[in-house]
C-alpha cells in the first residue's frame, strides 16, 4: 500500500489524540538550533499540523508538506489565521517548493520516507548550512501500560510488530541519513502523555495498524483498549510515559556534515 494512504480515514483520530512536543524540544531549536534567526522552515510529512503549530506560534514562515489530502485539509482548517502558513500537497521526494528554506523538520514522519530521496531533496531546498531535525514521540517501551497496550494490539491487529517499530531511538537509519553519529546531535526531552477514556481509544484509531471499523475483531480490540483504560486510569485519567527526541545535522553535497549554520 502507498504510505500516503494509510492513515487516510483517521485523520480526526490523528488531530484528537496525537500528542504535541513539549515546550523544552521547542525552546532548544529556537536557542540551541537557532530556529529563532531562521526565516522559512519546511516541515516535511506535517500531517495535521501538530508540530507545525509550534513553529508557526514562534512567527516562522513554514511550509507544510502533506501528502494525505485528510489530514492537509485539517492542518489548512486549523492552521489557516497564521500568517507564516504555507500549505504544499507533496512528498517528502517531490516537496514542490521553490524558495530556499533555512530548516527542514520532520516529526514523526522520517521512518515513511525513501531516505535517499528525501536526503536529496533536503539538499535542493536548503540553504547552505541549513540544519535537518528528525522529531519522534516515542514510548517508555518496558513501562506496565505501554507492555499492556502491546499484548492487546499483537492479539487483534494483524500490521501491528511493535511500538516504535518505524524507527527506533538510536535506529542506524537515522545516523546513516546524516553520514554518521558522529555528524549528528541529538536531544532528549520528557513528554508524558496523558489520555481520558476518549482520548485513549481514539490514540489507538489513529495508528496505522489499528483496525477499521467493520474489520474482523475490531468492536473487541476496541473494548479491550477500554479495559487496558480502566486498570491503569487514575481520577478519569491514564499516564503513558513517552520521551521526545530530536536528532539534528546539516548535510554537504559529498554527504559529509559539517555542524553549525549560516543563518545563526
Amino acid at each position: 500500500m502507498d504510505n500516503t494512504y494509510l492513515f487516510s480515514t483517521r485523520g480526526s483520530s490523528y488531530e484528537l489524540a496525537r500528542p504535541g512536543y513539549p515546550e523544552a524540544l521547542i525552546d532548544y531549536l529556537y536557542g540551541e538550533l537557532h530556529f529563532a534567526q531562521a526565516g522559512a522552515i519546511a516541515d516535511i510529512g506535517s500531517g495535521t499540523g501538530k508540530f507545525s503549530r509550534q513553529l508557526l506560534e514562534r512567527g516562522n514562515r513554514v511550509y507544510c508538506v502533506e501528502p494525505n489530502e485528510e489530514m492537509r485539509r485539517i492542518a489548512e482548517q486549523k492552521l489557516q489565521g497564521y500568517t507564516g502558513f504555507i500549505s504544499l500537497n507533496g512528498t517528502a521526494s517531490d516537496t514542490g517548493i521553490t524558495e530556499p528554506v533555512d530548516a527542514v523538520t520532520a516529526a514523526q514522519a522520517f521512518h515513511w520516507f525513501d531516505r535517499t530521496v528525501f536526503r536529496d531533496e533536503c539538499r535542493r531546498i536548503l540553504k547552505p548550512g541549513g540544519r535537518v531535525c528528525l522529531i519522534w514521540n516515542l514510548r517508555v517501551p518496558d513501562s506496565p501500560i505501554t507492555e499492556e497496550c502491546r499484548s492487546v494490539f499483537r492479539q487483534y491487529c494483524p500490521r501491528f510488530k511493535d511500538f516504535n517499530i518505524g524507527m527506533r531511538e538510536d535506529s542506524p537509519e537515522i545516523y546513516e541519513f546524516f553520514g554518521g553519529r558522529e555528524h549528528c546531535d541529538k536531544a532528549v526531552f520528557d513528554n508524558p502523555l496523558r489520555y481520558d477514556e476518549k482520548r485513549f481509544v481514539e490514540r489507538y484509531l489513529s495508528s496505522s495498524y489499528s483496525l477499521r471499523e467493520g474489520d474482523p475483531g475490531y468492536e473487541e480490540s476496541i473494548r479491550r483498549v477500554r479495559e487496558v483504560f480502566t486498570c491503569y486510569s487514575r481520577d478519569g485519567e491514564v499516564e503513558v510515559p513517552n520521551q521526545a527526541i530530536c536528532y539534528s545535522g546539516t548535510l554537504s553535497r559529498n554527504n559529509k556534515e559539517q555542524k553549525g549554520c549560516s543563518w545563526k
